[in-house]
């Protein structure tokens, strides 16, 4: 069977096992236009493998997407399957990220390695807390232990990049501004070895960068459509 034709039987299968399942429902959970899916549907071109990961990621459980994906791009499937040996899931939050609130991507974040007790949860969010427990556990992305709150997957791969954009806002909301200069709030250079030339140095050395950093951003040349982020992070939320 071509890719076509098995997305067709599968995303007619999703709908006709769910009440209100229709391609509108689908666009909204999968990220993938309402025009897209409907060119799918009717056999007009075949999808690229960002579109097919975003609709089987909503279809089609981990096990069974990643099987479709590598019958149809064998080129990626050792990608796939070290992926699945590792635990990563498919994760298409297309339809929950964008009703994410800041107290629910917290509580996601907080609960992931060995996990966050809801008694921590609750003095950083109060009643907030047991709201975004709620709504992530019906959505599948955390479970409760006693008092403690995990996350039930290992590592996350996201579907597509509107998703890491808001992803990445949501973060920066999580900045708590007053506990800037706080340990563990920010990133620093520090040494106890210098004298007096090596602190000028060393200033000067991060002007250095500071300018060729900005000639590496602003020249043309380096142009393109990927996109590069360095971050030194902390555990700013916690």
């Amino acid at each position: 069977m071509i890719l076509v034709e098995e997305l067709q039987t599968e995303i007619d299968q999703w709908m006709s096992s769910r009440r209100n399942g229709n391609l509108s429902v689908l666009s909204r959970l999968s990220g993938v236009s309402y025009p897209t899916l409907r060119r799918i549907m009717q056999a007009e071109f075949t999808p690229n493998l960002e579109t097919v990961m975003q609709v089987v990621s909503v279809i089609l459980d981990d096990k069974q997407g990643r099987s479709l994906l590598c019958r149809h791009f064998p080129d990626f499937a050792p990608i796939f399957k070290k992926q699945e040996d590792v635990g990563y899931r498919m994760l298409n939050m297309a339809g929950l990220l964008q009703t994410l609130t800041k107290e629910e991507f917290m509580v996601f974040n907080l609960a992931s390695g060995q996990g966050v007790s809801r008694t921590r949860l609750h003095e950083k969010l109060g009643q907030q807390a047991d709201i975004a427990i709620l709504r992530l556990t019906a959505a599948d992305l955390i479970e409760t232990h006693g008092d403690v709150v995990k996350t039930k997957i290992k590592n996350v791969s996201f579907a597509n990049l509107e998703e890491v954009l808001h992803h990445m806002g949501l973060a920066i909301q999580c900045f708590d501004r007053d506990k800037v200069n706080d340990a563990g709030s920010h990133y620093g250079i520090f040494s106890e070895r210098l004298n007096q030339e090596g602190i000028e140095a060393a200033s000067l050395a991060m002007v250095e960068l500071k300018k060729r950093l900005v000639e590496v951003f602003t020249d043309p040349k380096y142009f393109g459509d990927r996109l590069y982020i360095n971050v030194l992070s902390s555990s700013y939320m916690d």
